[in-house]
């Protein structure tokens, strides 16, 4: 259960998941309202700017955030997404985000 590093532009804008299919059991859901998605540069300081928020959703055992904006020079961003599930339980996942003008 982890995000994977992506690699992308500061242009580009897309979304990733966390897959929390191995430790959630059906009919147990992802709550949108008490989980976050949080981006922080490689000064640990935090960028709202990374994060899409009014793109964040859910579908079955997945949570999935657009990612944008970044700079080469506050990466590699560490991304982390935590869950609440609808049974209370609570999971982390966290990546990298790199980001790298060609």
């Amino acid at each position: 259960m982890a995000l994977e590093k992506t690699t992308k532009q500061s242009f580009e804008a897309y979304f990733i998941h966390g897959d929390f299919s191995a430790v959630m059991e059906s009919p147990e859901t992802i709550v949108l309202g008490t989980s976050t998605a949080t981006a922080t540069d490689n000064t640990n300081t935090p960028d709202e700017s990374v994060i899409d928020t009014p793109s964040i959703y859910a579908n079955e055992f997945k949570y999935y955030v657009r990612i944008k904006n970044g700079t080469e020079a506050k990466s590699p961003y560490k991304i982390t997404l935590r869950v609440t599930t609808s049974t209370g339980n609570k999971w982390e996942v966290e990546g990298l985000l790199v980001i790298k003008e060609i």
